[in-house]
């Protein structure tokens, strides 16, 4: 898949590279939600914070333009203990799809 390709390498460049140069953090939640839902994995608002590479206090602020711009919906899970879970909406996997070539829905 594409997007672990993808993944794999910001990944990579994360461990070869100093933070401040690396920048994208909403492209790098993204993809990682893109990922693990096309897995069948939840993301929790931490996992979508570690995945950015940036202080959390960062990812947090871009967590919430993800959302105020359609991308993304940030729900509790009342069942543990009201972790807070993030997933793709639609037009977020519509987006994805396309940039990345993958045809999934």
């Amino acid at each position: 898949m594409c997007a672990e390709l993808e993944l794999r390498r910001r990944k990579v460049r994360a461990r070869s590279l100093p933070r401040e140069l690396l920048g994208d953090p909403a492209w790098s939640m993204l993809l990682d939600m893109f990922v693990r839902e096309h897995r069948g994995q939840k993301t929790s608002t931490a996992r979508a914070c570690r995945a950015a590479i940036v202080p959390q206090a960062t990812a947090l602020r871009w967590l919430a333009v993800l959302e105020s711009q359609g991308l993304v919906l940030l729900t509790a899970d009342a069942g543990r203990g009201g972790a807070r879970f993030v997933t793709l909406t639609s037009k977020a996997h519509r987006a994805l799809s396309a940039i990345l070539g993958t045809g999934l829905p």
